[in-house]
């Protein structure tokens, strides 16, 4: 499972899901830990600065 896998990793700096599936998207966020994550979109996050730049791990602020 696609949850496995990104779960035995270093927490990811952004998780990026493409899928026509609501349900595997909802599954696959519940299930994942990541600083940003998005659902069939790259770097949707990015197009307003309002938002919070989530990090994690080695890529957090003050590491």
């Amino acid at each position: 499972m696609v949850e496995e896998f990104v779960n035995q990793q270093e927490k990811p700096l952004v998780l990026y899901i493409f899928t026509r599936s609501g349900a595997l998207a909802k599954r696959i966020l519940s299930r994942c830990s990541s600083g940003n994550a998005c659902v069939n979109g790259c770097m949707m996050f990015m197009l307003t600065q309002n938002l919070p730049f989530g990090s994690m791990g080695a890529s957090g602020v003050g590491s």
